[in-house]
């Protein structure tokens, strides 16, 4: 045997040996692929049950992090590729019976890198309601996701939709996102009503119902917390920060700030009018 086959066989050998010590190549693509976005339990209590005992409850939460062998202190600083976000992408609707009313609590399946939106959109969040059961459904039910310039609020609902599920006390109602937009915490989203305008024929005098669906709008999103809010009315003569006398401030709440007028004939032909909000303001 020459030199040369003899540094072959021994490189051979010796590539042989770091494959089995560190893992193939298909391992090592596998590492590199590895979902960097992970869920990990997040306990609550969730009330107390019929004996006064706490109802323990995992609602679990995504939290950027690779799943592959690597340690809890290297998976914590490995962020998600391209800038993604670590989002859920599968929860369930867990009904909890407590010691008083029943409670519903949204909890973490799955958790996904999602691609970094340049604008706020809507994103597929599938949501499963009445889990373990015969009733047992998926529903896309969306979710807000985005980045807003400084001044232009968060990415926030702006048109959503009601569908219903059958459930194992009849039809229950669903609320699924459909539009999504940068708004101020506290906005006005679209709202329909329907309605009938009654005309007259000009000719026949007969009387027809022509069918109406207007946006009146609804305000919502909050103000703060800003309860318990109190306003001093008289201070001692002898020390000014010592307050002798208080009032209790109204909480601010997100309500209609400016609206437009809408008048239609209803069928006992009498004029009726419907106010439709154009903005929302806290107030």
């Amino acid at each position: 045997m020459t030199m040369a086959s003899l540094f072959c066989v021994i490189y051979f050998v010796c590539c042989i040996v770091f494959s089995i010590a560190t893992g193939s190549p298909g391992d090592t693509d596998a590492h590199s692929t590895t979902t960097c976005c992970i869920r990990e339990s997040k306990i609550i209590i969730a009330g107390f049950d019929l004996r006064r005992r706490p109802i323990i409850l995992d609602i679990g939460q995504c939290k950027k992090g690779c799943k592959d062998g690597s340690t809890d202190a290297q998976a914590d600083h490995t962020p998600c590729p391209h800038r993604g976000t670590c989002r859920p992408n599968r929860t369930r609707i867990e009904q909890v019976r407590l010691y008083g009313p029943e409670k519903e609590f949204e909890v973490v399946e799955e958790c996904a890198c999602l691609a970094r939106r340049t604008g706020c959109g809507r994103q597929t969040l599938t949501q499963v309601l009445f889990p373990d059961s015969p009733y047992e459904v998926e529903v896309d039910v969306g979710a807000c996701q985005g980045h807003c310039h400084q001044g232009h609020g968060s990415c926030s609902p702006l048109r959503n939709r009601t569908i219903q599920v059958p459930g194992p006390n009849g039809a229950e109602c669903v609320s699924v996102i459909e539009e999504c937009q940068c708004a101020s915490p506290c906005y006005r989203v679209q709202h329909f009503q329907s309605f009938y305008d009654t005309k007259i024929d000009d000719k026949t005098f007969e009387i027809k119902k022509i069918e109406r669906r207007l946006d009146v709008g609804k305000c919502v999103g909050s103000c703060g917390e800003n309860s318990n809010t109190f306003r001093c009315v008289m201070r001692s003569p002898d020390n000014v920060k010592e307050c002798l006398m208080s009032l209790q401030h109204r909480d601010k709440s997100c309500t209609a700030s400016s609206y437009s007028q809408h008048t239609y004939t209803a069928s006992d032909l009498r004029q009726r009018t419907l106010f439709s909000i154009k903005d929302c303001a806290c107030q």
